[in-house]
C-alpha cells in the first residue's frame, strides 16, 4: 500500500511540476495560468511539485531517532507549504465563484443568449 501512495504521490508531483512549467500542455493559455487574472495558479503548481518531492524524500530518508529536531524542521516546513497551499486553494475557489457569479449577474441582465458584458462588448448598464 506504502508503494502506491508513493507512486500517486509521485505523478501528481510531476503533473504539478509539469503545469508549472508549461500550463498549455493542460489545454490552459498562459495568461490565465502565470499571469493575467490568476497569477497564484503557477506558484501553486509549483509548491506542489516541491511538496510531492520533499514527502517522498521525507519519507524515505529522514530518519526520527537518529536526528529529531531535523525531523521535526523538515515536517513543519512541509506542513508550512501545505498550508500556504490551502490558501491559495481558497483564494482560487473565491475568485471563481466571484466570477461565476459575475457571469450570472450578466446573463440575467443581458438575457441567456447574450454575453455578460451585452451583445456590442459593452457592459449593459
Amino acid at each position: 500500500m506504502q508503494e502506491l501512495l508513493s507512486i500517486l504521490i509521485g505523478l501528481s508531483g510531476a503533473a504539478a511540476a509539469i503545469y508549472a512549467v508549461n500550463p498549455r500542455w493542460f489545454g490552459v493559455p498562459l495568461e490565465g495560468a502565470g499571469g493575467g487574472e490568476r497569477p497564484w495558479r503557477r506558484l501553486g503548481a509549483g509548491i506542489c511539485a516541491v511538496t510531492s518531492l520533499m514527502f517522498l524524500l521525507g519519507a524515505a530518508l529522514m530518519k526520527p531517532r537518529e536526528s529529531p529536531r531535523a525531523y521535526l524542521a523538515f515536517w513543519a516546513v512541509l506542513l508550512g507549504l501545505v498550508m500556504w497551499l490551502i490558501v491559495l486553494a481558497f483564494k482560487d475557489a473565491r475568485h471563481t465563484l466571484k466570477r461565476y457569479l459575475d457571469e450570472r449577474r450578466g446573463q440575467r441582465r443581458n438575457g441567456p443568449d447574450q454575453p455578460a458584458n451585452g451583445p456590442d462588448g459593452v457592459d449593459g448598464d
